[in-house]
């Protein structure tokens, strides 16, 4: 019989169940040797991301702190030396005479003061000595003798007797990017007048390049952008380029607003398009927003005011009007530090706390640190791809090895299938394996074999069943079911016994091997010795060593004794549960059967109890049918006889002869005379 393989329903072909073993083996291989390399990959690219940045924070904190520090000496030295200049006799003597009507002409000893301190510090474009009134005594620019700029604020600063530094400014004469720094000029305690200086912008942009020039990484240099932010979050310098420049970083809040409006930090514009007015008249400019960084300017801005330093990473968006976003990035990552410009003792106000004027933010993107750790993580997926090769060759290769033995198993099991001989050398090779495809080779074979074997007895049993049935006389299926047993289970002697209810005994029917039986009626009490046994259990019991049963249980004479038999196998011939006879076989020979011959024997005897039942059912039928017909054959003699007679007395001569009777029988009644006469 050729059973169909069930195909399995189109969605579930895909499940990994169904798939081949070199699929599953290459999945699984790849996920054992890929999964935990590239989770390794991830973890250390992660790791090395994370220590790298935390690095490149702390080394870019340190260069901003190195570059805001320069630049507190510098403006500090800067106003050191602007200190000690106003010191000096010969200004202080000049201011004190009196001045001519006519221009101011400083004396060689003043101008000489003013040289010097451009020579101490090329970075001062402008230098200038003021009378107590804010007139121009003394300048670089000789065009501004006399001209009275008290209303400026670092001259009015110094006047009122406090030194006066500004925040880097574009100047609203000239609109130069810069910074002015003043201090009053005292002799005796009494302010007789100021001196100022302006320093140039371009000594920012100086020492940015210094400062990336001289920097360790000169591929980290070429990206790097430094900028000088002042308090209102507007960039006033920037080290490369000028797209940042002047712009603040997001949207001026309504405060910063109201003081770019008065401070000027950008410088400003003549009204109603007036191409010159005086300084003070000049309406501010207002930095050009770019709220793409409006997260960059918060953190600056809250920095200026808890006055620390710090570091962030932000979006460089691909649209810098875009609105800020928190955790999304269209453009590129980047990472920035800042640290607050600080002037120690020295304020606008006068007072001793330090005066924060701008701040420095270095600016680096992601890239230009994380490229290491692409190139480590390139190298891993290298890595991870030739183990990919390696576990797919694997995997094939163990497929093969695997696959080979099962499929050579699988053909053997399609021939067993369609009923074909069992070819055991065709698996012979694959049985001699030790692992479990081995194992699983020799199970199938015992198996197969066994299968054999198991459809060789139900032929047997098949052929015995048929051979058995072939009869209804109860004395030639005994004999038919004593010859079919020993073609299939051999024996010394046999002994069928059927159940008499009438007697409560095993009578013997049949005996073969043994002594003859000596009369139909011989036959064992129902629970005596072994037979006994099988009607009770109502199970078959083989046993190897007949001697010492026999001599341990009270078991009655057989025809089988003098045989002196060494093994044992009976079964109970039952009927739907009810016990009609027993089957018993022994053996000379020691452990002359086995668990195969007990379910052997137990299958016969399960048809052989039903068609032994048949012939006695037949049988008594058949007794039963002549004792009706010998009952017939009586009543029919009888009515013939019956018959007979009634020909007989109904024919004329019978008839005749009553008549006659008749008449006699009246004639003798005339002729007697009366009793009473």
């Amino acid at each position: 019989m050729n059973i169909q393989n069930p195909v399995p329903p189109f969605r579930k072909k895909f499940s990994f169940r169904h798939w081949r073993i070199s699929n599953k083996l290459l999945v699984v291989l790849l996920l054992v040797s890929l999964a935990p390399l590239l989770a390794a990959i991830g973890i250390v690219v992660r790791t090395s991301t994370d220590a790298l940045t935390d690095e490149t924070r702390a080394n870019i904190s340190l260069l901003g702190h190195s570059v805001a520090l320069r630049f507190s000496n510098l403006l500090l030295d800067n106003h050191n030396l602007l200190q000690v200049s106003a010191s000096n006799p010969a200004i202080a003597a000049y201011l004190r005479a009196a001045p001519p009507a006519t221009q101011p002409t400083p004396p060689e000893p003043v101008n000489a003061a003013l040289t010097n301190l451009q020579q101490a510090n090329p970075a001062i474009d402008v230098v200038g000595i003021y009378d107590p009134n804010g007139t121009v005594m003394a300048h670089t620019d000789r065009g501004l003798l006399g001209n009275d700029l008290s209303g400026r604020d670092f001259i009015g600063t110094a006047l009122r007797g406090q030194s006066f530094v500004s925040g880097i400014r574009r100047d609203l004469v000239n609109d130069r990017l810069g910074m002015n720094f003043s201090v009053p000029i005292r002799e005796k305690g009494a302010v007789i007048g100021a001196m100022a200086t302006h320093l140039d912008g371009k000594l920012f942009a100086d020492m940015f390049s210094q400062t990336l020039s001289a920097s360790s990484d000169p591929n980290e240099a070429q990206v790097m952008t430094l900028y000088l932010v002042d308090p209102n979050g507007i960039i006033m310098s920037q080290s490369q380029g000028d797209d940042w420049l002047y712009r603040s970083l997001g949207t001026l809040s309504p405060e910063a607003a109201r003081r770019v409006a008065e401070a000027k930090p950008l410088g400003g514009v003549c009204p109603d398009r007036q191409a010159q007015c005086p300084p003070k008249d000049k309406i501010a400019r207002q930095p050009e927003p770019l709220p793409a960084l409006q997260l960059l300017g918060d953190q600056v801005l809250e920095a200026f005011v808890a006055g620390r330093t710090g570091s962030m990473r932000f979006c460089w968006p691909a649209d810098l009007g875009a609105a800020p976003r928190t955790n999304e990035c269209s453009g590129a990552w980047h990472v920035a530090a800042y640290t607050p410009v600080l002037l120690p003792n020295v304020t606008a106000s006068g007072n001793d706390a330090p005066a924060q004027r701008f701040m420095v933010i270095v600016d680096l993107p992601e890239q230009a640190f994380l490229n290491a750790v692409d190139q480590q993580q390139l190298f891993g997926f290298g890595i991870a791809a030739i183990m990919a090769i390696l576990a797919i060759v694997i995997s094939l290769l163990l497929a093969r090895v695997i696959a080979k033995p099962i499929n050579r198993l699988a053909a053997t099991a399609g021939e067993v299938e369609q009923d074909k001989p069992f070819r055991q050398h065709a698996v012979a090779e694959v049985t001699t394996l030790g692992d479990e495809i081995g194992h699983l080779a020799r199970i199938f074979s015992k198996m197969v074999l066994a299968l054999q074997a198991r459809m060789a007895e139900l032929r047997t049993i098949y052929q015995v069943g048929r051979s058995i049935s072939s009869s209804i006389d109860l004395d030639d299926t005994l004999h038919y079911v004593a010859n079919s047993i020993r073609g299939v289970v051999p024996y010394d002697a046999m002994e069928l016994s059927l159940l008499d209810d009438t007697q409560q005994k095993l009578v013997v029917y049949l005996a073969v091997g043994g002594d003859p039986v000596e009369n139909t009626q011989q036959g064992y009490a129902r629970d005596q010795g072994l037979h006994g046994q099988l009607l009770a259990s109502g199970e078959g019991i083989l046993l190897s060593g007949l001697d010492a049963v026999s001599e341990a249980q009270n078991q009655p004479a057989r025809t089988w004794t003098s045989l002196d038999p060494k093994s044992y196998l009976g079964v109970p011939l039952q009927v739907k549960g009810k016990n009609i006879g027993a089957l018993e076989l022994v053996s000379k020979q020691q452990n002359g059967f086995d668990a195969d011959k007990l379910r052997l024997l137990e299958s016969i005897a399960m048809q052989a109890a039903i068609v032994i039942q048949n012939a006695q059912e037949v049988r008594a039928r058949e007794n039963q049918l002549k004792q009706k017909i010998q009952e017939l054959n009586i009543e029919i003699d009888e009515i013939k006889r019956a018959k007979q007679v009634g020909e007989i007395v109904e024919s004329d001569y019978f008839k005749r002869l009553r008549a006659q009777a008749s008449q006699l029988r009246a004639g003798r009644s005339k002729q007697e005379p009366s009793p009473d006469a």
